[in-house]
């Protein structure tokens, strides 16, 4: 799937650019053909790829706490690691998410600027309540430890 951020996420969420060499060999071994974003793959295989790269995403989230040397709950921990799942382009240095660490913003304020990042991808039109509600789920587990599906 296209995201728009210059590069195609693979299965259940797996990022890849063409500069990311070492994450497309390993997919190229699982059949995966990272670029090519009308490929079928059976459900067994995107789960290992999956299982291969899960570490990435707590990776950008540990790099995030590095820079803003946040102290975090494992509720938000948890809740930053989905958000990185979602979207991992809010968490580059100086984006959106160390922004609103580093402001403190309040849960309003996080919604917003986050639902703003989205609404400038090519897919908000047909994506966006699926998208709202993934980041209303991750911001109530963020704000308020709820693992509930609200959204």
């Amino acid at each position: 799937h296209d995201v728009g951020d210059g590069g195609i996420t693979v299965g259940f969420g797996i990022f890849v650019t063409e500069n990311d060499n070492d994450r497309i060999q390993k997919l190229e071994e699982l059949g995966i053909i990272w670029y090519d974003t009308n490929q079928w793959v059976d459900f067994e295989t995107l789960l290992q790829a999956y299982n291969m790269f899960s570490n990435y995403y707590s990776d950008i989230v540990d790099q995030l706490i590095t820079r803003t040397n946040a102290h975090l709950t494992q509720q938000q921990y948890d809740a930053l690691y989905f958000l990185a799942y979602n979207r991992p382009a809010l968490f580059k240095p100086g984006g959106t998410i160390e922004n609103l660490i580093l402001s403190n913003a309040n849960r309003e304020e996080w919604e917003e600027a986050i639902l703003a990042e989205y609404k400038l991808l090519k897919g908000w039109d047909v994506n966006k309540n699926g998208w709202t509600n993934r980041i209303k789920d991750a911001l109530e587990l963020y704000f308020y430890g709820d693992y509930i599906r609200n959204y």
